[in-house]
């Protein structure tokens, strides 16, 4: 009995809780739910939607859900990826500033070329054009060429002060002896040797030359010269000042060009300017080609410049025929590539050589109006110093065979040899070298076997005459040399 009313209690327990569960699953379905903020369950991104949901307050149900719609790209600024040059395009793009991601691109225009200053690649001269270009500043490449046309010849008033500021007056022993120009802005300048040779007999012997400024320079050096060819090089210390000078002629005159002379004419007026034209192309002087001109020119001219219309030399003021009409002489500049006595002689040098060379030279023999012989120095060597024969005898000018010294003398009239047809041979050859040309005018048999041979060097109006004869049977040169003056 007892364990029967157990079983009824239990059972009525487990009835009532499960009536008691029932109540309260029907309560928790039956509510009112309350509604939640946004969840997000996934962040948007710039290319893609995100989500969210709404949750019961009370009981956490999802009660909404949604889509967050992708934020889009944010653009940052310009970025180059390639750089435009002058010939090509260059790219750049716009990147998100969240992503990275390029969003925007587009190209460069090519920048083109920027010309800078006109650059001159050959420069024009009075002869002819030149040329010039301009470059671009960025690449370097030629953009623009243009053609710098010559400027032709200049007019005689230009050409007359373009001449003159390369011209020098030569200060000889400080006397002004002759003239000078400029060929280099070191300096070096062409004269005749003539001009310089006075030199040797000035009690105080110099060499300087004044500029058209009136500025005086000294002698460095003798760069080369030659008495044959009458033309000397000389170097001036110039104190690093750069000289104005005169081009050369590239081509040689033809005759009949248009030519001007400058010099200081009668060693008085520096800077004397005159005009004329080349009348012969084809002259001699000593061992020079010369050109002939009536440009005229007077004594103190000499080794000064002749030049054509575009300021160019052509030669070098030289001499005149006094007993022809405007019959100047000018020698081609060509002929300095053959001077002979090199060596960059300084004063000193040059003095010792003057010293050396008439030693035993061939004195020439001068007339005065009086007919009364003098003697000065000369380049030539004595006939026995070249060939090697004895000199019998020499003898003045006024004294007869019977009177005469013996041997040698240098300030004797003739001198004379026993004839020997090999040394004659030499010695002539000897003077040809040097300038000299055979006067077929002068020369001649005088009978009785008496000849006469007269070599004529016009450098310096100088003869040197040979008598060959036979004195009490023995065969006999007699050698002499004069000037007439």
């Amino acid at each position: 009995m007892k364990s029967m009313m157990q079983t009824r209690n239990l059972r009525y327990l487990f009835l009532t809780l499960l009536v008691i569960a029932c109540i309260c699953a029907l309560s928790a379905c039956t509510h009112q739910h309350a509604m939640g903020e946004w969840i997000v369950d996934e962040e948007p991104t710039c290319k893609e939607a995100g989500t969210k949901h709404i949750a019961c307050a009370t009981c956490g149900e999802v009660m909404l859900t949604d889509s967050i719609p992708a934020t889009g790209h944010t653009e940052g600024g310009w970025i180059v990826d390639t750089e435009p040059t002058c010939m090509a395009g260059g790219a750049r793009h716009i990147a998100c500033a969240t992503c990275g991601a390029a969003v925007r691109s587009e190209q460069i225009a090519a920048t083109g070329h920027t010309a800078g200053d006109w650059i001159v690649e050959t420069a024009a001269t009075q002869k002819t054009e030149g040329t010039k270009y301009r470059a671009c500043t960025a690449c370097g490449e030629r953009v623009e060429s243009q053609t710098i046309p010559c400027t032709g010849p200049m007019d005689s008033v230009a050409l007359a002060a373009y001449v003159q500021e390369r011209t020098v007056s030569m200060v000889i022993g400080g006397q002004t002896n002759g003239t000078g120009f400029f060929i280099d802005e070191n300096g070096t300048l062409v004269t005749n040797f003539h001009v310089i040779d006075n030199v040797f007999y000035s009690s105080t012997p110099s060499i300087e030359v004044e500029l058209s400024s009136g500025a005086r320079y000294s002698l460095e050096y003798v760069v080369k010269f030659d008495p044959a060819y009458d033309l000397a090089v000389l170097k001036i210390d110039t104190k690093s000042m750069k000289t104005p000078y005169l081009p050369i002629a590239e081509e040689e005159a033809v005759t009949g060009t248009k030519v001007y002379a400058c010099g200081a004419a009668l060693g008085l007026i520096a800077g004397n300017f005159t005009d004329g034209q080349i009348s012969s192309v084809s002259h001699r002087y000593g061992l020079a080609d010369s050109y002939i001109s009536n440009t005229a020119i007077s004594g103190g001219n000499s080794g000064g410049p002749l030049v054509n219309a575009y300021g160019e030399v052509l030669g070098v003021s030289t001499a005149g025929y006094t007993y022809g009409e405007n019959l100047n002489i000018f020698l081609k500049m060509s002929n300095l590539e053959n001077l002979r006595v090199t060596g960059n002689k300084t004063f000193s040098d040059l003095m010792q050589w003057f010293s050396f060379e008439t030693r035993d030279a061939l004195n020439k023999f001068v007339y005065d109006d009086g007919y009364t012989g003098s003697y000065y120095n000369s380049f030539i060597h004595a006939y026995h110093d070249e060939v090697g024969a004895t000199c019998l005898y020499s003898s003045d000018e006024f004294l007869d065979y019977w009177g005469h010294d013996t041997g040698y003398n240098s300030m004797m009239y003739y001198y004379t040899y026993e004839y020997d047809k090999d040394e004659y041979a030499q010695y002539a050859a000897y003077l040809k070298s040097e300038g000299y040309n055979y006067d077929e005018s002068l020369s001649g048999d005088e009978g009785n076997g008496v000849y006469i041979d007269v070599y004529y060097n016009d450098v310096d109006d100088s003869y040197i005459e040979f008598v060959t004869y036979t004195w009490n049977g023995q065969r006999l040169l007699q050698l002499d040399m004069f000037v007439f003056s």
